[in-house]
């Protein structure tokens, strides 16, 4: 089965996930102060981007869709952040 869940930050229809999502990055947040970040799935990036505002040197955002990839280089161009397409599987 596959199950796409993807947060769009900017879909007000999606206001519960980015809520679910923020009380989990609230306990990330805390550890990433002068990291470099693989961020693995990232979707659009919204959590990629919050890493770079919140002290992480470098996060590098990687998702299975090269369109998602795209719609995350528009929405979060920052020289310290760096989207790649790949797939994640082992």
């Amino acid at each position: 089965m596959n199950v796409v869940e993807r947060l769009d930050e900017e879909d007000p229809n999606q206001e519960w996930l980015l809520n679910f999502h923020r009380e989990i990055y609230s306990h990330i947040i805390p550890f990433i102060k002068n990291k470099n970040i693989l961020d693995i799935a990232c979707g659009f990036g919204y959590a990629t981007n919050l890493y770079i505002q919140n002290g992480a040197s470098s996060v590098t955002g990687v998702d299975i869709s090269e369109e998602t990839i795209n719609e995350a280089k528009r929405r979060y161009n920052n020289k310290n952040i760096n989207f790649l397409q790949g797939n994640a599987k082992i």
